[in-house]
């Protein structure tokens, strides 16, 4: 099954298009790289999962390790946020606490597209000030949501 076929059984192309949009805007405030890995299931702790994907999809590599993923098990209900060295060591320790928590009631409803984008921009909004986005910055990392088994 190509990429494209198994990202719509996850989001509408819609929502997918409103998800990446929200990417990019969060990431035209600030230079972390931010991304979405979805997949059915999760056989172990979410945020083992999600740093295992982490790697995987390459995330470690980017400049400054500003690298953050919203992982989502959409079958096994289950979802994490994790960030490089780069963003953990800027923000509060709390941070991806609050962005888990600003997304559990959407998730609870089943409106994960809303909870995605929520989280996204939650995340562009405040990183902004401590890891601002400069005018000679790349877009390291694709913006599409990555997909597994």
């Amino acid at each position: 099954m190509k990429t494209a076929d198994r990202k719509r059984t996850y989001f509408h192309q819609e929502e997918a298009e409103r998800i990446i949009a929200e990417i990019r805007a969060a990431e035209k405030k600030t230079a972390c790289e931010i991304r979405l890995h979805v997949e059915n299931r999760c056989w172990r702790h979410p945020i083992k999962r999600a740093q295992v994907v982490f790697r995987k999809i390459g995330m470690q590599r980017t400049e400054g390790q500003t690298g953050l993923l919203i992982y989502l098990s959409m079958k096994s209900r289950k979802y994490a946020i994790i960030g490089d060295s780069g963003i953990s060591e800027k923000v509060e320790s709390t941070f991806f606490e609050e962005v888990r928590n600003l997304m559990q009631p959407y998730f609870d409803e089943e409106k994960f597209c809303e909870g995605v984008c929520q989280g996204i921009r939650f995340c562009g909004d405040h990183l902004a000030p401590l890891i601002p986005w400069q005018a000679d910055d790349d877009n390291e990392l694709s913006d599409d949501i990555s997909v597994g088994e």
